[in-house]
């Protein structure tokens, strides 16, 4: 009687420690799983950040903003009476550029 104790004791130590093996290798699985879920998230998004990095290395490059500035920006001698009438300088630069409101 103590054998057969023994040995259903021992059966169930034994069938325990398999499922809770069974169970911690299924976890390592999924974790395994979830770990190369995110690497391959991250390279993708490292991937997007490259790919926008350059998009913002284009366009604030020198011959885009020097294109930019010949269309915006028409460089030319102010006249005496620019300097003089802050009202006429005021007519000269673009309205879409200034940030103030006149009356």
């Amino acid at each position: 009687m103590i054998r057969l104790l023994s040995f259903a004791a021992l059966a169930a130590i034994l069938t325990g420690s398999a499922i809770f093996r069974l169970s911690a290798e299924h976890q390592v699985r999924m974790e395994a799983r979830a770990i190369a879920k995110l690497e391959r998230q991250e390279a993708q998004l490292q991937a997007e950040i490259d790919r926008l990095q350059f998009e913002v290395e284009v366009l604030e490059s020198a011959p885009r903003l020097n294109e930019l500035s010949q269309g915006r920006l028409p460089l030319a001698p102010g006249s005496g009476r620019q300097l003089a009438d802050g009202d006429v300088l005021l007519d000269v630069i673009d309205p879409a550029a200034r940030m103030e409101n006149r009356p």
